[in-house]
């Protein structure tokens, strides 16, 4: 879309958000036979720099299967159970990359992948295709070993003993592809594959075949149950969420509403993942972050809930906390993550500073005190200092090496010239030298709010960024 305003280009992306995202889900919809590009916006700085246009029909990706469709009731819906080769879907990821794990409730898990569940299915592997074993395990053992792999595909047909697939994504199984392709992929293994036997691996399949994102999502999320999951993955895929990383997208900020998806696509996308997302070099800003800064600044939940991230991601609570009138400024989502993650650093540069005056913040467990301090910091700048929070909320903040600025500033923002929190910690919360009283108690921290003027102050609402 060409256009010749020379607004702010977040200001633009926010302007058009609804009917953009009305306009992507109808185009999906009415051509699901052909390749639908992501609305983009093009102005008069880059209108001699127009993107190639890519297009055509969406084509088939074909897999083994040895199975049958099973009988549906819900219209436009089809659904396949069988067995399929693991080879075929670790060549679906080599062309799809971790775009094949799109709607997942998250991503590969490097740290987990050298052990648990992970080492025992390449152990499997090892002792199906190991050419130097005089006893190999049959090829179909994998199947029965481990667990399958459910798709969610636009469109699907069996031909034969193929399964033509349109737009497949793995909802679950996402740990069995990637595991099985480094496996095939290691390179000091390779002398000693047989290939034949690779090749033969089978593993239990299902099909989802709708148009219906809630059952695609409700499917992904009770087929990831069965293992170990945050709270927050199974809103991975919520529209909320995936509208946020286009438009976090939009200001070169990596969203990382997918457990693993930052560090899997980083390593996957090399100079294009640090071109993209030139404003989220060392870290994204994650689902649970945005929560957490939410909730910490905002009136309620109360302090006790929002130190704690699994009581944030209950459904009621999570439809407060990402309500579309606190999601407006992206800018002011960043900087409150910045607050947050930065505090205890400033907390501790303060406690070092002071260590000689009688004032001295002894033993002050800065860990439990980080969440009432960025409370009362966020408060004051966006009370005070609104041109600060665009500042300091452009960038996702990753690395100690980048956060020096910000931590200077968090400091000046606790001492007395403007929350005082340097003389309000010990004053109000410590009991005696060393002993001090619970950070959450709410009538304790009412009465510093009160005492600067804050105590009812509405961060979202009152944020104005041309102040």
């Amino acid at each position: 879309m060409l256009h010749l305003c020379t607004d702010d280009a977040e200001l633009i992306a926010e302007a058009t958000r609804i009917p953009r995202d009305a306009l992507a889900r109808a185009a999906d919809d009415v051509l699901s036979d052909f390749i639908v590009e992501t609305l983009r916006f093009v102005g008069p700085a880059d209108i001699h720099n127009v993107p190639d246009i890519v297009g055509g029909r969406r084509a088939e990706r074909s897999i083994f299967f040895d199975g049958a469709e099973l009988k549906a009731s819900l219209e436009g819906t089809h659904y396949y159970a069988g067995l399929t080769k693991l080879a075929d879907l670790v060549a679906l990821y080599e062309e799809y990359h971790d775009a094949l794990f799109e709607r997942n409730v998250r991503l590969y898990l490097h740290s987990e992948g050298q052990k648990g569940p992970g080492s025992h299915m390449r152990q499997t592997l090892r002792e199906i295709c190991d050419r130097r074993r005089a006893d190999p395990l049959p090829p179909e053992c994998f199947a029965m070993y481990h667990n399958g792999v459910t798709i969610h595909a636009r469109q699907a047909r069996v031909e034969g003993d193929r399964l033509l697939l349109k737009d497949p994504s793995v909802l679950n199984g996402c740990q069995t592809v990637k595991n099985s392709y480094f496996f095939v992929n290691d390179a000091a293994f390779a002398p000693h594959l047989d290939r034949d036997r690779w090749l033969a691996v089978a593993v239990p399949l299902r099909i989802l075949v709708t148009n219906k994102d809630d059952l695609v999502r409700r499917v992904s999320a009770s087929n990831n149950r069965q293992t170990e999951i945050r709270p927050s993955a199974f809103f991975a895929n919520d529209p909320t969420q995936i509208a946020l990383a286009q438009r976090f997208e939009d200001l070169a900020i990596f969203y990382e509403r997918q457990q693993g998806a930052f560090k899997n696509r980083r390593q996957s996308q090399g100079n294009e993942f640090f071109d993209r997302y030139s404003n989220s070099l060392d870290a994204p800003i994650t689902i649970e972050e945005l929560a957490q800064s939410i909730a910490v600044a905002a009136e309620r939940p109360a302090l006790s809930v929002a130190s704690k991230i699994s009581q944030l991601f209950d459904d009621a609570q999570y439809r407060q906390l990402f309500g579309a009138r606190r999601l407006e400024h992206l800018e002011l989502l960043v900087f409150l993550r910045n607050v947050l993650r930065w505090m205890p650093t400033a907390l501790s540069d303060l406690r070092s500073a002071s260590a000689t005056s009688k004032d001295a913040l002894d033993k002050l467990p800065i860990g439990k005190f980080k969440y009432a301090c960025a409370r009362v910091v966020a408060r004051h700048v966006v009370a005070n200092r609104p041109s600060d929070v665009r500042h300091f909320g452009m960038q996702v903040i990753g690395t100690a090496s980048r956060a020096k600025p910000m931590r200077g500033f968090l400091v000046q923002m606790l001492q007395g010239a403007h929350t005082n929190l340097y003389r309000l910690l010990p004053e109000v919360w410590r009991e005696s030298p060393g002993v001090w009283r619970s950070p959450a108690d709410a009538s304790l921290l009412n009465s510093v709010l009160t005492d600067l003027g804050l105590e009812r102050f509405d961060v979202f609402s009152s944020y104005a960024p041309n102040k």
